[in-house]
């Protein structure tokens, strides 16, 4: 098991601010790594510098972390973070909660942060191909099924937004083994549900509208139309939301900067994971 410190100085009643960002934007993105095992995180009595742990089972996947997601987590973290952030990674020697013993020693690396810390020896062209190919095919993502719903709303809301209306979106889809069809609302200025958009799979009966994506009620947006094709196509990879409470059913609120950041991390990771490069750029949140 290897751990990857992060040392951080906020700028003055911070805090408070951080702690909000840290459990709601950035632990849920720890939690859809790869060897991701667990993160504790310190703060010294002055509110100013927090030490901030995660534990990864592989080196491997620590510098993965540190190359891609990381990047956005700073992001997230840019407006409190006064100077710049110092990371060391090392291996675990002891652990009573993790009952990991001392093995051979691995050198400690700590730098500030510039770019990735350790790196694996390389494997030939031909090799790295045929692992990318293998790992590629049907992996899950650990991403939650209702989670990418929410971001790509998020991602889009510039262009669901009516001015008049309420800044109210409801994400509908009947939940099983798999979405047959998912649709878009938005609460209107009268109280009232305004259909934003629909999108059925192609599954027979002739009843059903077709497939694909159909917008209503002046409604347009083609990032969203782009992000609900891949994920209704693609949906088999992504973890099941079914067994939470109130499953079929995603309510969406105007979004902060922070949670237009973290829906950017989550649905580049989500591309990435299926071979694609997102390079959707939302604007900014006015929550």
């Amino acid at each position: 098991m290897f751990a990857r410190r992060l040392f951080i100085r906020l700028k003055p009643n911070k805090l408070g601010e951080f702690i909000k960002t840290f459990e709601m934007n950035i632990i849920p993105l720890l939690r859809e790594q790869e060897g991701f095992k667990d993160e504790i995180t310190f703060a010294a009595p002055d509110g100013i510098e927090v030490l901030a742990i995660t534990l990864w089972d592989r080196r491997a996947n620590a510098d993965t972390y540190g190359t891609s997601v990381y990047k956005d987590v700073l992001r997230m973290l840019g407006t409190m973070i006064a100077g710049t952030p110092e990371v060391a990674t090392t291996e675990v020697m002891h652990s009573t909660f993790h009952h990991i013993r001392a093995g051979a020693p691995v050198a400690l690396s700590s730098s500030p942060d510039t770019g990735p810390l350790h790196q694996e020896p390389s494997l030939s062209v031909g090799k790295r191909n045929i692992m990318n190919s293998v790992s590629n095919q049907k992996r899950a993502i650990k991403i939650e099924l209702d989670r990418i719903l929410t971001s790509a709303v998020v991602l889009s809301w510039q262009d669901l937004l009516h001015a008049a209306h309420g800044g109210l979106i409801h994400i509908e889809y009947a939940p099983g083994k798999t979405l047959q069809y998912l649709k878009v609302w938005e609460l209107t200025g009268k109280g009232e549900w305004s259909l934003v958009c629909e999108y059925w799979m192609s599954c027979g009966p002739t009843g059903l509208p077709r497939d694909g994506m159909t917008f209503s009620n002046d409604y347009h947006s083609a990032g969203l139309t782009n992000m609900l094709e891949l994920i209704m196509q693609h949906q088999d990879r992504f973890s099941d939301s079914v067994d939470r409470p109130g499953a079929g059913l995603i309510q969406v609120t105007l979004p902060t900067a922070q949670e237009s950041l973290a829906a950017t991390a989550c649905m580049r990771q989500a591309y990435e994971s299926l071979g694609l490069t997102f390079a959707h750029i939302p604007k900014a949140a006015v929550a």
